[in-house]
């Protein structure tokens, strides 16, 4: 009954199955050791729990963190979703304002300004070349003003590469998070743990002190809860 409860090795290098929801998601926020699934016996009764690798292996005295029941990590998860779907409206009144700000129309048209001073400098360097060919500029004007315009084309191709590659990064920010923000409208919380809404939302649990779970989610939310014990 406890190995198939456990579902990993005693000894930290067996098999770590990830069917189960938790597994390499929870932390261990005193020593960074993910929590492995475990057979405690709690009340007279063996029940899956995660526990520290470290505190497992080592004792209390490397690191003295608890375990938690899985199903009190199930419900302090159904808690946090539920508060997090209530608060949908501002939070997506946020994220939209913090993602916005990197594609304004002042992004655009630094790029359009950019692009026509990289076209008018190329066009200079020809004339140049033309002007050099013709024998209208001697060898030293010519490679005085070549370098000078090579500087600027390079300069002006970076900073267009960089402005570029920042609004790429935040269109593909805001079209994650718009994704996310969809399914968040589409949850219906109710009093049953989901492990598939789950694993589209978090990315960490930490276990802290006092058994106090910190869910870290996804679009870069934290939220914390505080697991009662007697």
């Amino acid at each position: 009954k406890r190995g198939e409860i456990r579902g990993c090795s005693e000894t930290n290098k067996g098999r770590f199955s990830s069917k189960y929801p938790f597994s390499k998601k929870i932390i261990c926020g005193e020593c960074g050791t993910h929590y492995r699934r475990h057979a405690h016996k709690v009340k007279g009764e063996y029940q899956a729990t995660w526990v520290c690798a470290t505190h497992k292996l080592k004792g209390p005295e490397v690191c003295s963190q608890k375990f938690v029941t899985e199903r009190e990590v199930e419900d302090a998860f159904i808690a946090v979703a539920v508060e997090l779907v209530g608060e949908m409206r501002e939070l997506k009144a946020m994220l939209t304002e913090n993602i916005i700000t990197s594609l304004t129309d002042d992004t655009d048209e630094k790029l359009v300004g950019i692009t026509e001073a990289i076209t008018q400098a190329q066009n200079e360097m020809l004339a140049l070349v033309k002007a050099k060919r013709n024998g209208e500029i001697g060898d030293e004007e010519y490679s005085e003003r070549g370098n000078t315009l090579a500087t600027e084309i390079d300069r002006l191709t970076a900073e267009k590469t960089a402005l570029e590659s920042e609004t790429n990064t935040a269109r593909i920010n805001k079209k994650r998070i718009d994704e996310i923000l969809g399914f968040l409208e589409t949850v219906n919380p109710t009093t049953e743990f989901d492990a598939d809404i789950f694993k589209s939302l978090i990315e960490t649990i930490i276990v802290r002190e006092n058994y106090t779970l910190e869910f870290q989610f996804k679009i870069g939310i934290t939220k914390t809860i505080q697991i009662p014990r007697g």
